[in-house]
């Protein structure tokens, strides 16, 4: 493992642990064993540390995604279930990231890595656009702006995810998995042509 791969792994631990607000730059040098200067020489900063691993998160999750959906998948239906199914299980395999991400969109960490997030955002928009304008012609889905299908695709479990990870301890122990049917069934409800 990497030294830069090493301090974004127990960057992670600490902030899902005391908190990105608590944890320092010193906290994340002795924890994982590389020297000050390592850290700021591949970071800058503790936002460039948050930065990069919200980049890094973010990018394995759309990745995922557009493999799950399977960019040309010519069932509609298949493909925004598939979509639905990604989102929950990598949120469920990846709780701290999930957990990180959905909290850290912050001003610490969008000034460190705008660029990068704008960039990922911009191709995946572009990669559905892609698989979306032949379904919408085809009637096979309902023609939206795209922002807009994506918030009712992708919001519910988004929503879904942050309440179970933030949840008190009886609700974080629940798989997110388990409301895979009912959250796919309602996005394909929502997003299938009248």
């Amino acid at each position: 493992m990497s030294q830069a791969d090493k301090v974004l792994k127990t960057a992670l631990k600490l902030f899902t642990l005391q908190g990105y607000s608590a944890t320092t730059i010193e906290d994340i040098k002795l924890q994982s064993q590389v020297s000050v200067g390592v850290i700021y020489h591949h970071f800058g900063s503790k936002e460039g540390i948050a930065g990069a691993l919200y980049v890094e998160s973010l990018h394995d999750f759309q990745r995922g995604l557009a493999r799950a959906i399977g960019l040309r998948e010519p069932d509609a239906e298949r493909a925004v279930r598939a979509g639905v199914a990604h989102h929950l299980e990598w949120m469920d395999s990846n709780r701290d990231r999930a957990g990180f991400m959905l909290r850290r969109r912050e001003t610490e960490v969008t000034p460190a890595s705008e660029t990068e997030i704008r960039a990922l955002n911009r191709q995946l928009f572009e990669d559905l656009e892609i698989w979306y304008r032949p379904r919408v012609t085809a009637g096979e889905i309902r023609e939206l702006p795209l922002p807009l299908l994506c918030s009712i695709w992708f919001g519910p479990s988004q929503e879904y995810a942050r309440a179970v990870i933030d949840g008190p301890a009886t609700v974080a122990a629940t798989r997110l998995t388990d409301a895979m049917s009912t959250l796919a069934d309602a996005a394909w409800a929502a997003l299938r042509p009248d």
